[in-house]
């Protein structure tokens, strides 16, 4: 039954797709493609956590993202008065990284609490000043799965 399958499909990937010989070019006459390919360098970061809320009713931020990695907690605030992100950590070396690429990036302290309640409810709470000295706190809650 099973060699039957396989000889089913075999012959119709035969049929379906004839052999053909192809040239990559035409001879005498080189393609190029229509426009330049560029090289890119292309950065990610792994985070096992990661929060985004945002919210229409603050007059300065539009979004919070934080990502969260080995207790040490980055922080995005977009700043809608300006339609700039700012990112927050407690790593001069990744800040100043960032601000070398034209980030606007800032080292400041940041409180990160993870905590749970008896019914599986997870209650974060993450506490920075912004560079402007505006004290911000995020209490958030999920639910585990």
């Amino acid at each position: 039954m099973k060699n039957r399958i396989v000889l089913a499909g075999i012959l119709t990937f035969v049929f379906f797709c004839p052999a053909n010989v192809m040239r990559a070019q035409i001879r005498g006459k080189v393609l190029t493609p229509v426009a330049p390919v560029l090289p890119m360098d292309i950065n990610f970061r792994y985070v096992p956590q990661y929060f985004e809320q945002s919210f229409d009713d603050d007059p300065r931020y539009a979004r919070i993202e934080a990502l969260v990695d080995d207790g040490r907690c980055d922080v995005i605030l977009f700043d809608k008065t300006m339609n700039l992100e700012a990112f927050y950590s407690t790593l001069n070396r990744k800040v100043e990284a960032l601000a070398a690429t034209g980030a606007d990036a800032y080292t400041t302290p940041i409180d990160f609490v993870a905590s749970s309640t008896e019914d599986s409810h997870r209650l974060f709470q993450i506490h920075l000043h912004d560079q402007f000295g505006q004290e911000i706190t995020w209490r958030l809650s999920s639910v585990r799965w």
